[in-house]
């Protein structure tokens, strides 16, 4: 399936707008990615998923700036992040290889992409489309 954007919002997105985060790219960063913040500094998360980090998501520059949702945001450019709240529909960078069906448990693969969880993982949010992602990097529907 083809994506647009990384928020999607939440079903009565009517009136709802997505708490961001602004920084600095540490790296080369590719939209729906799982980032964390230090300071102005935003770069691709390290955690295993073995434990709780904060939810923050690289968000897309957007083709009003002649980008796509594939393109990465480059290192040391301004970078625009989402934290998703409950109910809230997003898209996430899945791990290569990653058999997911929908109402999967999702954690940090611990390169900014996301992987199935395991029983000691600890869960970001919950795949809502079934997916047998072969690259990594591949976009999913996922929630919290």
């Amino acid at each position: 399936m083809a994506y647009n954007v990384i928020w999607v919002g939440p079903a009565d997105g009517a009136n709802h707008k997505p708490l961001t985060v602004e920084g600095t790219a540490g790296a080369s960063i590719l939209p729906g990615t799982l980032v964390a913040q230090t300071g102005d500094a935003i770069a691709k998360s390290d955690n295993d998923g073995t434990t709780a980090s904060r939810l923050l998501l690289a968000r897309e520059v957007g083709e009003q700036f002649g980008k796509k949702i594939t393109d990465a945001v480059a290192s040391g450019d301004h970078i625009i992040c989402v934290a998703p709240r409950s109910g809230e529909f997003f898209n996430v960078c899945i791990a290569a290889a990653q058999n997911v069906v929908v109402g999967d448990a999702l954690t940090s693969n611990g390169d900014g992409t996301f992987k199935k969880a395991g029983a000691s993982d600890a869960i970001y949010c919950y795949a809502q489309v079934a997916s047998n992602a072969a690259a990594a990097n591949s976009l999913l529907l996922a929630t919290v």
